[in-house]
């Protein structure tokens, strides 16, 4: 079972019912990217910028990722153009300067 079937993602990004159209459109536009990535890009579309910590804990990712496959992940969306640093820092457990990652929106 993949960890989208696990978390009832489906096979495409996904925004709410409630979402205003341009959720829904972003949510069509991500396209080539693996199911992890696209898994990770649903839970920062829905809930919002997070450090990589913060996201993985809120994700349940132990277990099935690693934290630093949970950030190589990150980090190839980043690369894509899909994830962007959100210019905020938060912090990790250790109390270590982390940034926030946020999803790219785009006009149009």
């Amino acid at each position: 079972m993949s960890a989208s079937e696990v978390f009832g993602l489906g096979e495409r990004a996904v925004a709410r019912r409630t979402d205003p159209e341009t959720s829904h459109e972003a949510a069509e536009s991500v396209k080539d990217i693996s199911d992890l990535q696209r898994m990770i890009w649903d839970y920062f579309e829905l809930w919002g910028p997070h450090t990589d910590e913060a996201m993985y804990e809120a994700m349940n990712c132990k277990g099935w990722v690693s934290p630093s496959g949970f950030r190589s992940r990150r980090a190839e969306l980043v690369a894509k153009g899909l994830l962007e640093f959100s210019g905020d820092y938060g912090r990790t457990k250790a109390g270590r300067i982390s940034r926030i990652w946020r999803v790219v929106r785009t006009n149009g």
